[in-house]
Formats: C-alpha cells, sequence, structure tokens
C-alpha cells in the first residue's frame, strides 16, 4: 500500500479523534473552527505524500505528527488570508475608515501576535524534531499543546520512557532555543512570505 493510501487510512481509522484535537487545537487559537481547513489539510497532506511517496517515519506517529503541522501551517495561512483581505477591504474604504485606523491597528497587532504565536510552536516542533526525533516531539506537542498529563500520554502511546523524552525535549528547548532566535526567524518568514 503506497503511503498517500496509508496516511488516508490512517486519517479514516482516527478521523473523530484528529476532529475534536485540531477544533479544541483552533478554538484555543483563532476562536473558530474552520470545517474547510481541516478537510483541506487532509487533501493537501494527501497530494503531498503522493507525490513525495515517502517520508523520514512513516509509522502512525509520524503520519499523526505531519498532519498535525500541516494542520497548524494550514490554520496560521487561513489567519493571513482573512488579514489580506481586510487590508485590501481597508486600502479600497481608506478614506472612509480614518476613523478606524486605530482598531484596524490594533486589528493588525493582535493578529501578528497570533501569527508569531502559532509560528513560535511550529518553530519549537520542528527544530525538536531535528534535534531528536519525531518521537520526542510528537509527545512535546501532546503535552504542551493538548495538555496531556503524563499518564494519559503514556496510555495513548504505550510507550515507556515517554515523560523522560517530553523532558528531554522540554531542556532541548530551554537549553537551545531563545526569544530572540524565533523572533529572527519569524521576522524571515513575516518579510519573505508575508510581507
Amino acid at each position: 500500500m503506497e503511503l498517500c493510501d496509508r496516511f488516508l487510512q490512517f486519517i479514516g481509522n482516527n478521523y473523530d479523534r484528529l476532529y475534536l484535537a485540531m477544533k479544541r487545537y483552533s478554538l484555543n487559537k483563532t476562536s473558530r473552527f474552520d470545517d474547510d481547513v481541516f478537510s483541506d489539510t487532509i487533501i493537501r497532506c494527501y497530494n503531498l505524500l503522493q507525490k513525495k511517496g515517502e517520508m523520514n517515519d512513516e509509522t502512525e506517529f509520524g503520519l499523526e505528527n505531519y498532519f498535525f503541522k500541516a494542520f497548524q501551517f494550514n490554520v496560521i495561512r487561513e489567519k493571513q488570508y482573512a488579514r489580506v483581505a481586510k487590508r485590501v477591504e481597508t486600502d479600497n474604504l481608506s478614506g472612509l475608515m480614518s476613523k478606524n485606523d486605530k482598531e484596524d491597528d490594533g486589528l493588525r497587532k493582535k493578529l501578528e501576535g497570533d501569527l508569531k504565536e502559532d509560528f513560535s510552536i511550529l518553530y519549537i516542533l520542528e527544530k525538536i524534531e531535528k534535534a531528536l526525533s519525531y518521537e520526542h516531539c510528537h509527545l512535546f506537542a501532546l503535552k504542551h499543546l493538548n495538555g496531556m498529563t503524563y499518564s494519559a500520554i503514556a496510555r495513548k502511546t504505550k510507550g515507556k520512557g515517554s515523560r523522560d523524552k517530553i523532558l528531554e525535549a522540554a531542556n532541548y528547548v530551554r537549553e537551545n532555543i531563545t526569544k530572540d532566535e524565533i523572533d529572527n526567524a519569524f521576522r524571515r518568514f513575516y518579510d519573505e512570505e508575508i510581507g
């Protein structure tokens, strides 16, 4: 069975759990959940996996991690599209909306802050994954993004040493990633991709 088909089978077998987890994540980050973003993520992942044909970690663990990171990126992208649409609308009505400049600036700052927070999470997860392993990254995300307890994670993953791996990942972040590093990476990304 090809990787893209195994991915679809994984999504089908875990659809309800993934749907609820992504909905919880979205509501925590954006105050709204968009079914289209969820569906788009499945389709985009399938298409990319069909083209690539392989991943470093092709286990269910790796597939879930891949889907989660893709969904996070799509949520960020969706926020940005909303911001761009708002900016175009504002440009067209700039004369009429001068009294709302302060509100627009506040909205822009809030959106940029939200984007930066989401970018920081993705940046940290990517660094953990590159430096340690997919498993470290996944376990760290379960603990710090989903808010699961160590015992719940151990039951879910049926693996030994999950707490140690989470703590190892947390120590890696503390010792190797600085706020300035994230800020600089965000500015580069923001200027190049969104700018």
